[in-house]
């Protein structure tokens, strides 16, 4: 039999043929046929595989440009989601629009699964109708209103001011009484439940509408506006111009943040003469407006606070959205913006080891115990702070109304607890206050966490009735006067 392909030589070989329209075809072919039809075979392969790969590669650019698309950025600021997620601090305003669904998924963790802001709101921001549908937002709210505003009425006649109007004074003329190891006003008078809560502080966070965030990008023009607003008998420190001690005084002092001292490249304060308000600017956000109040003074501290807010914001609008509330750099502190703290003295609580179960029930309704200075310090003294964790859902004063209630509960736990204490370990107490005296009175050198348990001691004496000679204020000044920066600017040195 001859080849079927050239007719010459003789088919030694069976061959299947695959013909372009499908239909498959046997041939019988020479040697130099057959290995000619198994080379074509070869090449038809690696053409059709290379026809795939392009489409591979194709497919694959197509996803990456459409990957492109998707990707996250901010068009205002130019913040990436990708470093939004890993810094949890946002760019700017805009942010909340460009990664909307993100944050309203982690805005559901953090804040309890509150979505919507039901406190304060901008006045320019809505009309009068959209504002009353905000305000009365659901059946009982109306009742709740009502209520608040008859309580705030109460609270505005009985209210004492704090007048900030006043003389000049100077700055870095060595005779700040800012900047010396002197006790604030606010903490050398008694309030209300003195003998637990040494004092009550509101924060309000807040940032400008038409200015990047500074986590990322901090400008001496937000120091100005609000320069431009306060009275001028407010004291304006700038971090970059204040030496390490006096930073870590105004710390001690509770008129700024551990974060504002350490962080902020172009970090400043103003501090009222009575050292009661304070106004951070380029800390996390562009302000973080702070008022403290002796004892459980949480509503005369909301008051005043809110009352600086409005004035600066009259001048300078806040970034707002509809939904989320004031925008702050950290969706932790969206909506109001409002963190309210206690300064309590708890040594029953621990005595006892009840405080454990104090925190955890805290914790479960959405508050919070730390430090002496806030988050991330440590307790000294027996004292802590006790904060709201949640700030958005909530209006400001409900925020403010449900930590006093809170309050109460964890002063009585801590009476009882001391009571206790008293009846049933008498002398073995008495023993331990005494001596916590005798160390103070007359110890040479002492540590910082031995002077911290001994002043502890002595409160809960004096507080029981073991001491008559020593006034509450005076271990109040020990307490702040034993910390490191206050001993060296008493001392004189740096």
């Amino acid at each position: 039999m001859l080849c079927e392909r050239c007719g010459k030589n003789e088919a030694i070989t069976r061959v299947q043929h695959l013909h372009s329209d499908g239909t498959l075809e046997e041939v019988y072919l020479c040697e130099s046929c057959a290995n000619q039809e198994e080379e074509n075979k070869i090449q038809a392969f690696n053409e059709l595989a290379l026809s795939f790969l392009s489409m591979l590669d194709g497919n694959k650019v197509a996803k990456n440009s459409t990957s492109e698309k998707k990707q996250l950025v901010c068009d205002n600021c130019g913040l990436d989601f990708d470093t939004f997620r890993k810094t949890n601090r946002a760019g700017c305003p805009h942010c909340y629009d460009a990664f909307y669904e993100q944050i309203l998924q982690a805005a559901k963790q953090v804040q309890g699964g509150n979505t919507k802001h039901v406190g304060k709101v901008p006045d320019a921001f809505v009309v009068e109708s959209e504002r009353e549908e905000h305000i009365w937002h659901s059946e009982n709210k109306s009742k709740k209103w009502l209520k608040w505003r008859t309580l705030r009425k109460r609270l505005v006649c009985a209210m004492k001011f704090v007048h900030w109007k006043g003389k000049q004074v100077k700055r870095n003329d060595g005779t700040n009484r800012v900047l010396a190891p002197v006790l604030s006003s606010w903490l050398s008078k008694d309030g209300d439940d003195a003998d637990v809560v040494l004092s009550s502080r509101v924060r309000i966070a807040r940032n400008f509408e038409d200015e990047l965030f500074p986590f990322y990008e901090q400008r001496d023009a937000v120091v100005e506006r609000v320069r431009r607003v306060v009275d001028n008998s407010f004291l304006l420190f700038k971090m970059e111009e204040l030496g390490i001690l006096d930073r870590a005084l105004l710390v001690e002092k509770h008129l700024i943040s551990p974060y504002l001292m350490n962080e902020s490249e172009h970090g400043a304060v103003f501090i009222s003469p009575t050292e009661n308000l304070s106004i951070m600017t380029n800390e996390e956000d562009h302000l973080r407006v702070q008022c403290l109040e002796p004892g459980l003074g949480l509503f005369v501290a909301l008051e005043n606070a809110l009352r600086m807010t409005e004035q600066i914001e009259q001048a300078h609008p806040f970034a707002f959205h509809k939904e989320f509330g004031y925008l702050t750099s950290c969706i932790t502190n969206l909506g109001t913006g409002l963190r309210a703290s206690v300064m309590v003295h708890l040594p029953g609580l621990v005595a006892t080891k009840r405080l454990k179960k104090v925190v955890d029930a805290l914790r479960s309704i959405g508050f919070v115990i730390r430090g002496i200075y806030g988050e991330g310090s440590r307790s000294e003294s027996n004292i802590f702070q006790i904060s709201n964790q949640i700030t958005l859902g909530k209006t400001e004063e409900e925020i403010v109304s449900d930590l006093t209630q809170i309050m109460e509960q964890v002063i009585m736990q801590e009476r009882v607890s001391r009571t206790n204490l008293k009846q049933k370990f008498h002398i073995s107490l008495e023993d331990r206050v005494y001596r916590a005296y005798g160390v103070l009175k007359n110890s040479r050198v002492i540590s910082m966490r031995e002077s911290g348990e001994a002043i502890s001691d002595l409160r809960l004496g004096i507080e029981l009735g073991y001491f008559e000679h020593i006034s509450r204020q005076k271990i109040n000044e020990l307490l702040i006067f034993s910390q490191p920066a206050f001993l060296r600017k008493a001392r004189g040195k740096i």
